[in-house]
C-alpha cells in the first residue's frame, strides 16, 4: 500500500458479512489480496465518514476499486493504461493517500458492490480461483452495465475506456466469465468497438495427440522444488561455517523430507545433489534403501557407501590414475586393520608361527636334487595354506561385503565401538563435508526402519565423538543426513516395533513422534501445490504449445519490476510484501521464479537475523530447554519460505509463529489440523465431532493459552489453511 498508514484499531460492535466469505460461499477460492484490499477500503470508507464526504457504514465499489489499484500494482497498472488514474479517483472520493488511515478490519459491502460480486461469481465455472483482478473487472463490469450508484460518474468523468480496461485486466489474469469475445453485453459499449466489429473468433484446433510420459525424476522444476533445495543447500553452507563450542566448525544435522509417496521427494534431492555440487565443500552419498534392506546390515550400507564415495573422490582428485586407485583401496584397508589392530595382528601371528611349525615338521632338504621336486611341491602346498589363511583373516577382520561384514560384528566384544571408530575414521579421509541422501525408507519394513534410524543415529549424529587424532586433525564439519519418507509410515513403525513395552506419552506427543523428534533437527514438508501450478505441469505434460501473447512484454517488465524490488527487500516482511506482487502474473513459469527466489532470500542470514527478533513474543510458548528454542526458529523459517513458494505472500508473523509452536509442541494435534482446520473451533458438525485425544488436546489449559492467546491470538481456521499451505491446493 503506497502512502496510507494504518492508525490503531477502533472498536467494532458486530462482525460484518465480508467480500471474502461471499467469495467463499459461492464455492471460490479468494486471494490473500483481496482481504487486503477490502481493509484497507473499509479503512478509507471510515475515513470519509470522518471527513463528512461519505454517509455510506459499508465498503462501497468506488473505495474498493482504488483499494485495489492502491494494493495491486498489476491493476493499478491495468487501469490507468485504460484512462483511470488511481491519484485522480482518490481526489473525487476525498482521500487522503499520504494521511492517516483508522484500521479496520472487513466491513459488509453496499449493496451495489454486494449485487455486482454476487452477479460475477454465479457466472464464474465452480471452484475458481478469484484474485484481485477478477474483483476489479467484476467491478468495472457493473458500472459499465448496472444503474445507481456513484462509480459509473465517476468513471466517465475519469475518461475510462472499458473496452480497454477489460483487456487489460484480463491480461494480468482477470477471469471473463463470457469468454475471450466480449466483455459483457452493456448498455453503454461503444459502437463499433472491436468485440463487435470482429465477430466470433474461430475455435482453434483441437488435438488429442500426446506422447508418453516418463515417471523419473524430473530433470525441469516446475513444482518449486529446485527453488526448496536451494534453500535447504544456503542452509548447509551456513552450519558448515558454524562455529558451536570448542569444536573448529559446524556439528552434524539431520533433516526429515516430508511427504507421501509420488509427492517429489527423490526429484527433491537430484535438485539438492546440483545444488550442493555447484562447490567443492560436499562428498554426497546417496542411499536407496529399500533397495540396501535386502542385505539387512544398515551400518554396513552406511559405511559402504561413505567409503565407496571417499574413494571415488580421491581417486577423481588425482585424475583417475592407476596409483590413485591402489592408493585409495590400500587406505581403506589400512584403516579396517588400524580399527581392529590386535585381532588382527594376533591371526597373522598365529599363521606366521603355523607355517614355520610345518616347515620344521616336513623336514626339508633343498640340496638333494633328486628331492628337489617333491620340496617344491611341499613349498607350493605351505604358500597355497599360507595364502588362504591369510584371506580367511582378511575376509573375517575386513567388512568389504556383506559376509565379512556380519562376520566383523559377530566376532567383535563390542561390536558397534568398533563400528563407529572405523566410520569416523573414513569420515577423516576427506576434507569435504558428508551429505547422506537417504530415500526410500518408507517403503521398507518397520523393523528395518526403526533399526536404520537407530544406526543413523548412532554413526551420524555422534559421528565427530568417535574421531580418533588432535583437535587440529579433527574431520571437516557434519556429517549431514536428509532422509526423505512419509512421517506417518516412520511413526506407525516406532509405534508397531515398541507395541508390547510402551514407554510414557507426553500430550499431543505419542511414541512415534517422540523418536522423529529426538532423531531429527529439523522436518520439512514439501510445498503444495496450487491449481495454477497444477494446471500448469500438466499443460507442460500434454507439450502445449503457448499461443501469441499480447501481454508477453507486460508479463515479463512487471515479473522484473517485482523481482527488482524482492532483491532489494531488507527484511522478512518487506519480502512479503515484495513477493505479493508475483500472484497477478498469469506466467506460472514467470510467477514461479519470482517467488522462488523470494523463498531463498528469505533463509539468508542476515533476513533471519531480523526475523528472530520478530519471534521474541513467542518465546512464552516453547517449553523451556534449548533444543525447543532452537527447533521453533528453525521451524518457523522454513514454513515461511515454503509458504511464499506456494504463493501465500501475506501470512501474518503471529499466525504462522503460532502455528510453528503447535507443530512443535503437540505434533498430533497440528496433523489432525492440517486435514480438518475447521475443528480448531470445536463448531463443526455435530457428526464429525474430531476424536477423543484431540478434543482433550483443544480442551487442555496449554493448547488453549497458545491458541486463544489474548494478545497475539486468536489462531482461527483460515489461519490454519494459510499456515499449512491449504489455501494454495484447497480443493
Amino acid at each position: 500500500m503506497e502512502g496510507c498508514v494504518i492508525a490503531e484499531k477502533m472498536p467494532e460492535t458486530r462482525v460484518p458479512r465480508s467480500l471474502t466469505e461471499l467469495i467463499i460461499e459461492a464455492g471460490h477460492r479468494p486471494s490473500p489480496g483481496i482481504t487486503d484490499a477490502t481493509r484497507l477500503a473499509a479503512a478509507a470508507q471510515r475515513g470519509r465518514q470522518f471527513a463528512d464526504e461519505s454517509t455510506r457504514t459499508g465498503v462501497t465499489r468506488s473505495t474498493l476499486l482504488w483499494a485495489l489499484m492502491t494494493v495491486d500494482t498489476a491493476v493499478n497498472a491495468a487501469l490507468t493504461r485504460s484512462g483511470v488514474n488511481r491519484a485522480d479517483l482518490a481526489g473525487i472520493l476525498a482521500i487522503d493517500e499520504a494521511g492517516k488511515l483508522p484500521a479496520r478490519e472487513d466491513a459488509e459491502p453496499e449493496p451495489e458492490l454486494a449485487r455486482a460480486v454476487v452477479d460475477y461469481l454465479n457466472q464464474l465455472a465452480p471452484d475458481s480461483d478469484v484474485g484481485t483482478p477478477s474483483l476489479s473487472w467484476a467491478i468495472v463490469f457493473s458500472a459499465q452495465n448496472q444503474s445507481g450508484g456513484a462509480l459509473p460518474r465517476r468513471l466517465e468523468k475519469l475518461g475510462i475506456d472499458y473496452q480497454a480496461a477489460f483487456a487489460a485486466l484480463e491480461g494480468i489474469g482477470a477471469i471473463n466469465p463470457f469468454g475471450p469475445k466480449v466483455a459483457g453485453p452493456g448498455p453503454k459499449q461503444a459502437k463499433g468497438s472491436d468485440s463487435e466489429a470482429t465477430g466470433p473468433r474461430p475455435e482453434p484446433e483441437v488435438s488429442d495427440k500426446t506422447g508418453w510420459v516418463h515417471d523419473g525424476l524430473a530433470e525441469k522444476d516446475m513444482l518449486g522444488r529446485d527453488y526448496l533445495a536451494t534453500t535447504l543447500a544456503m542452509k548447509l553452507r551456513e552450519l558448515r561455517e558454524m562455529r558451536t563450542g570448542t569444536s573448529p566448525k559446524g556439528e552434524s544435522f539431520m533433516v526429515h523430507i516430508d511427504g507421501p509417496w509420488g509427492s517429489g521427494k527423490s526429484t527433491l534431492f537430484r535438485f539438492l545433489r546440483k545444488q550442493l555440487e555447484a562447490t567443492d565443500d560436499f562428498l554426497i552419498i546417496e542411499i536407496n534403501a529399500w533397495r540396501e534392506q535386502k542385505v539387512g546390515l544398515q551400518w554396513w550400507t552406511l559405511h559402504n557407501a561413505l567409503r565407496e564415495a571417499v574413494e571415488k573422490d580421491a581417486i577423481r582428485l588425482s585424475h583417475w590414475t592407476a596409483l590413485a586407485w591402489v592408493r585409495a583401496k590400500a587406505t581403506s584397508r589400512a584403516h579396517v586393520i588400524q580399527t581392529r589392530l590386535v585381532p588382527f595382528l594376533s591371526a597373522v601371528a598365529v599363521l606366521t608361527v603355523g607355517l614355520f611349525g610345518l616347515t620344521l615338521l616336513a623336514n626339508l632338504d633343498l640340496k638333494a636334487g633328486a628331492e628337489m621336486a617333491d620340496s617344491i611341491g611341499k613349498i607350493a602346498s605351505l604358500l597355497v595354506l599360507g595364502v588362504a589363511g591369510l584371506s580367511a583373516a582378511y575376509r573375517f577382520l575386513l567388512p568389504d561385503s556383506h559376509r565379512p561384514a556380519k562376520d566383523f560384528v559377530s566376532a567383535a566384544t563390542n561390536p558397534m565401538v568398533e563400528v563407529r571408530r572405523l566410520f569416523g575414521r573414513t569420515l577423516g579421509r576427506t576434507k569435504k563435508s558428508a551429505v547422506f541422501l537417504i530415500d526410500d525408507l518408507d517403503r521398507c519394513e518397520p523393523e528395518y526402519i526403526v533399526d536404520f534410524l537407530s544406526v543413523i543415529q548412532t554413526l551420524v549424529r555422534d559421528a565427530r565423538q568417535t574421531v580418533a587424532g588432535p583437535a587440529s586433525k579433527a574431520p571437516p564439519p557434519g556429517p549431514y543426513a536428509f532422509v526423505a519418507a512419509d512421517g506417518h509410515w516412520i511413526r506407525t513403525s516406532y509405534e508397531a516395533h515398541y507395541n508390547s513395552a510402551r514407554p510414557a506419552e507426553v500430550l499431543g506427543r505419542p511414541l512415534g513422534y517422540q523418536f522423529l523428534e529426538k532423531i531429527f533437527q529439523l522436518q520439512v514438508r514439501l510445498p503444495s501445490i496450487s491449481e495454477a501450478t497444477k494446471q500448469a505441469f500438466y499443460e507442460s505434460l500434454l507439450k502445449l504449445q503457448p499461443g501469441s501473447d499480447a501481454t508477453a512484454e507486460g508479463q515479463e517488465n512487471l515479473k522484473a519490476e517485482v523481482l527488482s524490488r524482492v532483491r532489494d527487500a531488507a527484511t522478512g516482511e518487506d519480502i512479503s510484501r515484495a513477493a505479493a506482487g508475483a500472484n497477478q502474473l498469469t506466467d506460472a513459469a514467470l510467477r514461479l521464479e519470482v517467488l522462488g527466489t523470494a523463498a531463498v532470500r528469505f533463509s539468508e542470514s542476515l533476513i533471519q537475523e531480523s526475523t528472530r527478533h520478530a519471534l521474541a513474543p513467542y518465546g512464552r510458548f516453547l517449553e523451556p530447554n534449548p533444543r525447543s528454542i532452537k527447533l521453533f526458529v528453525n521451524t518457523y523459517n522454513v514454513l515461511r519460505s515454503l509458504r511464499i513458494l506456494e504463493g501465500l505472500t501475506s501470512i501474518p508473523i503471529r499466525s504462522l509463529a503460532l502455528w510453528a509452536v503447535l507443530e512443535i509442541r503437540w505434533p498430533l494435534l497440528a496433523d489432525h489440523l492440517r486435514a480438518h482446520p475447521d475443528d480448531i473451533s470445536l463448531k463443526g458438525s455435530t457428526a464429525l465431532k474430531p476424536p477423543k485425544p484431540i478434543q482433550d488436546l483443544l480442551g487442555s489449559a496449554e493448547v488453549k493459552a497458545v491458541i486463544a492467546d489474548p494478545g497475539l491470538g486468536p489462531l482461527t481456521s483460515n489461519d490454519i489453511r494459510d499456515c499449512t499451505g491449504r489455501a494454495a491446493s484447497r480443493p
